[in-house]
């Protein structure tokens, strides 16, 4: 570009900066009152893929369409003693006590069999049929080999099956939330817009009467659904990265001017084949330690803070500025 030209551009940023800092400031990602989810909550998930490149580009995110397992078939004897739904994280239902109308020849029976006691044993509300019938009470702690059964199944192939499905269910709640969002963006109008973005670096911060949990640099991304086996893939889109600095700027924090020509300066100086990636840390860790310490002079940048460098959780909000280098998608 010609010297002009650069200047130009320049001044395009300046006055969208200033746009920006016009806006309402956002401190917490919750106060979007949209979808939200950390790294945490989609990593190591069953049907949930990261960073794997196709034939279409960049691929930050896939959640493949599951689909829910019934639990296992209930055994005919002790079908009548249990009820058992289709949602692993409810305990199945035992019945202590079971009412019959049945035929008083029957429940002469089961008396002699130690099932039931006369106490047991009514007549018939509403018999039927010309044989003598009888209203009685059957107990489950008078059949051990019901109890057992009925034991031996749940603590069995159903708690089996409950402790398999339990994760495929948080994934499939977690595509349901997706897949409402990409409804609502295609339906929405023009007026309040949904955007869909990935924050790299939560920085978490009580200061100056406000409490400080945000991203720093953001990129917005789109949402699509796979038209063959309907799952949802995540893409970076077209657009520059972003610093997420209005909460700082809104504070008056003297680092925040700093912070922001650093980055822009570091994203402009990327090679061409190389782009931000929250799985690359080369593209995207001395934005972050900047900031760290740049915004809060006594800041901790969480990744130096941790012993195991496998955990992606974030840490508490404390008075001192801490920024992860984890990531979070969120809609707004």
């Amino acid at each position: 570009m010609t010297f002009a030209q650069d200047k130009l551009v320049d001044l395009v940023d300046y006055v969208g900066h200033v746009i920006k800092l016009g806006e309402k400031p956002v401190f917490a990602l919750a106060d979007y009152r949209q979808l939200l989810f950390h790294e945490a909550d989609l990593k190591d998930r069953i049907g949930i893929e990261h960073d794997k490149p196709d034939d279409n580009g960049d691929l930050w995110l896939k959640i493949h369409r599951l689909k829910r397992i019934d639990p296992p078939e209930v055994p005919e004897e002790i079908r009548d003693w249990i009820t058992v739904g289709r949602n692993p994280f409810s305990q199945s239902t035992v019945q202590a006590v079971r009412t019959e109308t049945i035929h008083q020849e029957e429940a002469n029976e089961y008396i002699k069999l130690g099932i039931l006691d006369e106490s047991d044993i009514q007549p018939a509300l509403k018999p039927s049929g010309s044989n003598a019938q009888c209203d009685v009470v059957f107990r489950i702690e008078k059949q051990p080999d019901i109890k057992k059964a009925v034991e031996d199944y749940i603590s069995g192939p159903w708690s089996q099956w409950a402790e398999e499905e339990k994760p495929r269910r948080e994934t499939i709640r977690i595509y349901e939330a997706f897949f409402s969002l990409q409804q609502s963006i295609q339906s929405q109008g023009s007026e309040y817009p949904l955007e869909l973005v990935w924050g790299i670096g939560v920085a978490r911060w009580r200061t100056s009467g406000k409490v400080i949990d945000h991203p720093l640099i953001e990129q917005l991304v789109e949402i699509e659904i796979d038209s063959e086996d309907g799952s949802i893939v995540i893409r970076p889109r077209g657009t520059q990265p972003q610093l997420a600095l209005k909460p700082f700027f809104a504070l008056d924090n003297p680092g925040a001017e700093t912070v922001l020509s650093f980055a822009r300066g570091f994203f402009a100086n990327f090679a061409e084949d190389e782009e931000l990636s929250p799985f690359l840390p080369d593209t995207f860790t001395q934005v972050l330690r900047q900031a760290t310490s740049h915004l809060d002079q006594g800041g901790q940048y969480y990744a130096d803070e941790i012993a195991d460098i496998t955990y992606r959780g974030i840490p508490p909000v404390s008075d001192t500025l801490t920024v992860t280098d984890t990531w979070a998608i969120y809609a707004r």
